[in-house]
């Protein structure tokens, strides 16, 4: 769930839409663990309007980037195509898309992560485990705030 516009601790409470919200989402939560017969992965019981939000994962957390023609769900990857026909912003999603929360797309990712560690990183290996002592010896001058006693 996305609380957006609170600043304070317990702040959230003052909006009641909020808290209706994570009631309705923790009751369903609680009825698809008990009803584990149920195939949880193409069912959706939350209120996001489909143009506002991912399809796959229903997050409105959106990346755009200038020069793209496409949006992407900085949750699950997903990829939609911007467009503008009545002079409003709106997405098409294709169904083939790259989700990371398909069972196609872990596999991607996975590939993603091993492309970075073994054409990346490895070859830099050494030289970035020298900086990152550099870096790591800078914490001792931080000075920490002292914890707040707890009652």
């Amino acid at each position: 769930m996305n609380v957006t516009a609170v600043a304070d601790p317990g702040e959230a409470l003052t909006r009641k839409d909020y808290v209706l919200r994570a009631e309705y989402l923790g009751q369903n939560l609680a009825y698809a663990v008990k009803h584990t017969e149920i195939d949880w992965t193409k069912k959706y019981l939350g209120e996001t309007p489909e143009e506002e939000a991912c399809p796959g994962c229903h997050s409105s957390l959106l990346i755009a980037k200038p020069g793209r023609d496409y949006v992407e769900c900085a949750i699950c990857g997903r990829k939609g195509y911007i467009t503008m026909p009545d002079g409003k912003i709106r997405y098409e999603w294709p169904d083939d898309n790259g989700d990371r929360l398909t069972v196609q797309g872990k596999f991607k990712h996975m590939r993603e992560i091993a492309y970075h560690h073994d054409e990346i990183y490895e070859p830099i290996r050494d030289t970035v485990a020298e900086e990152y002592e550099y870096y790591k010896k800078l914490n001792d001058f931080i000075v920490r705030p002292p914890k707040k006693e707890t009652e």
